[in-house]
């Protein structure tokens, strides 16, 4: 495509997660141009808006370090082109020192480019990667193995922190169901209580009952 929506400026890779901040950027030609949002993206997303969508969680701002990689990348990558393209040129008509040049130009681009991906492209430091991981709300079992991925905790320690996080979820949704279903079972008894005369009469002698023995036991 000559324009469209393309993620640049990979950096922060994040140990143990497979994960790494980019941004959405509206390009043309493939060169970024306006930064959109930025994402904590899984490493292997492939961008390509609209024909292949990538796997993230969008960050609350625009990771300024992203930005400025997406824009060095750009703008290197375009004079690359562009001086692929003169020197060819100059090639064609005869004019060496201008082809030579030209080369010369490219060879410190790719220099450029590749040195700076290596700078840019170091590991994400352990208070970053928690950073990240809170901006993106990362799931607590994914924060437990970047833990563990960075060794402040062994994988003993992080599985039994699992463990017991799997256990909190499930007592919270058998609570859930247990109070489903008493409210559906308080529900019946009150169609049955409607349906049936003989249960509504005594429906008001067991309220009564029951606000007796509760003032009697306030008295004790």
């Amino acid at each position: 495509m000559l324009y469209g929506s393309d993620l640049y400026g990979r950096v922060d890779p994040i140990r143990g997660a497979g994960a790494q901040v980019a941004t959405l950027f509206f390009h043309v030609m493939f060169v970024p141009l306006i930064p959109g949002k930025s994402y904590l993206v899984d490493s292997a997303s492939v961008a390509g808006v609209g024909e292949r969508e990538f796997q993230g969680k969008e960050l609350p701002a625009l990771d300024r370090r992203s930005v400025a990689r997406g824009y060095l990348e750009g703008g290197i990558l375009a004079v690359i082109v562009l001086a692929t393209v003169k020197g060819a040129l100059a090639f064609r008509g005869g004019a060496t020192n201008t082809c030579l040049l030209a080369a010369g130009v490219v060879a410190l681009g790719v220099a450029i480019y590749l040195g700076m991906r290596a700078l840019l492209s170091r590991e994400a430091s352990f208070a970053r990667a928690m950073e990240l991981a809170e901006q993106a709300d990362v799931g607590a079992e994914q924060r437990i193995a970047i833990e563990i991925a960075y060794e402040r905790i062994s994988a003993e320690e992080g599985l039994d922190r699992i463990l017991q996080l799997r256990g909190e979820r499930e007592r919270k949704k058998q609570a859930r169901r247990d109070e489903v279903a008493r409210k559906r079972a308080a529900k019946r008894a009150k169609r049955k209580a409607r349906e049936n005369p003989a249960l509504r009469a005594k429906a008001p002698k067991r309220r009564r009952r029951a606000r007796e023995r509760a003032l009697v036991s306030s008295d004790r």
